[in-house]
């Protein structure tokens, strides 16, 4: 499924943004969020959200979650955003903190499923643990069902640290 995500978008009103959308053919938005856009964890007008993007299907929120960084309570406000809105999925990040690895982001990513009340969290290759089978592992290693995980494999980012590290 094509989608539009306001990521390309900063700032961009959300009228405008299921317009844009719409145009390039998809009714399918990821929303940014961070407390300069539209839609942020002190939004209390998931009515208004919904209304300003009429004819969209928000997919999910792309946080900006650490995994192996930030505390848990900071991802039980986008959980708590993403049900307000009927989101499914939330965008999280490993992190590139020291103590990163494989074994911490599987154990995290446990702990984060637990916490999101059955939201999906969408693991995307942006930090430390970049390699397909960095991702597989922290993905295989922790305890959290097919249905309530998946991966967004962020090609340029992968590229770029593949070509700088000599892959």
């Amino acid at each position: 499924m094509l989608g539009f995500s306001t990521l390309c978008s900063p700032g961009l009103p959300l009228p405008d943004v299921a317009v844009l959308a719409h145009k390039y053919g998809t009714s399918c938005v990821e929303l940014r969020r961070t407390e300069d856009e539209p839609v942020h964890v002190g939004v209390s007008r998931a009515a208004r959200v919904r209304e300003d993007l009429v004819g969209s299907e928000i997919n999910s929120l792309a946080s900006y979650y650490r995994l192996c960084a930030d505390s848990l309570d900071k991802l039980r406000v986008h959980v708590e955003l993403a049900h307000d809105l009927g989101v499914p999925a939330i965008r999280v990040f490993l992190g590139r903190s020291p103590e990163t690895s494989v074994e911490l982001a599987a154990e995290r990513l446990t702990q984060a499923a637990e916490a999101t009340q059955g939201a999906t969290l969408l693991v995307e290759t942006h930090d430390l643990l970049l390699r397909g089978a960095e991702i597989a592992a922290v993905l295989r290693e922790s305890e959290v069902p097919d249905p309530e995980m998946s991966t967004v494999l962020e090609w340029g980012r992968v590229a770029c640290h593949a070509h700088m590290e000599g892959w």
